[in-house]
């Protein structure tokens, strides 16, 4: 079978940036209005793309949802990452992990809300969930390396491991998301859960001590 002509790289540009397109408009359409008004033609039209083209890049609307949750987990996963890598010292890169974590989940923004609508919504959507499950596992997998190692430069012992402990903090962020989606936290209010998640980051190993 004859070989393909590659791409010209005009069109492979214009291409990414049609579909980098698509997904930032379907991530405000899920984020303002919900999952269910995030139709292929809404998208299209928001983003002035017929819905062929729509569905030359995804295909259905199942594909485009699973396309916009990989990137929105992605960029908040990343946002937490160089807010840690910002700081030299392993006490100062647990504290900015932790505080991290929580702030970005109740960020004012599209991604942190579509994030947290598709995670509502894969209790519904075993497909989602699957999903879901599957980028929360990457997630976690690369905010615990990052502890483990900050904790083994500080040669620390703890009562709980790293796992345990990334996980409570994303599990309680997850929470903070859902609230802060219906009800959105006032300034005081956000201001004093970051008081008390620094809190607990500077407390955490009060009982640990070098090994």
């Amino acid at each position: 079978m004859p070989k393909l002509p590659p791409i010209p790289q005009r069109r492979y540009a214009r291409t990414e940036r049609t579909r980098a397109k698509l997904l930032s408009t379907a991530t405000t359409y899920i984020a303002e209005r919900g999952l269910a008004a995030a139709t292929l033609e809404e998208v299209a039209g928001a983003a002035g793309i017929s819905r062929g083209v729509v569905q030359y890049h995804f295909g259905s609307k199942h594909e485009l949802v699973l396309a916009v949750l990989h990137q929105v987990s992605a960029r908040v996963r990343e946002r937490v990452l160089t807010a840690v890598q910002e700081v030299a010292g392993p006490a100062d890169r647990i504290e900015r992990l932790i505080l991290g974590a929580v702030r970005v989940r109740i960020a004012p923004d599209a991604e942190a809300r579509t994030l947290t609508r598709l995670q509502i919504l894969a209790s519904e959507d075993e497909s989602l969930r699957t999903a879901v499950l599957a980028r929360r596992a990457d997630d976690e997998s690369a905010l615990i390396d990052v502890l483990s190692q900050a904790m083994t430069e500080l040669r620390l012992k703890s009562s709980i491991d790293a796992t345990e402990i990334m996980s409570t903090i994303l599990n309680y962020s997850d929470g903070l998301a859902i609230r802060h989606l219906s009800l959105p936290f006032s300034t005081h209010e956000h201001d004093k859960i970051m008081r008390i998640v620094q809190i607990f980051a500077a407390a955490l190993f009060a009982d640990g001590s070098p090994s």
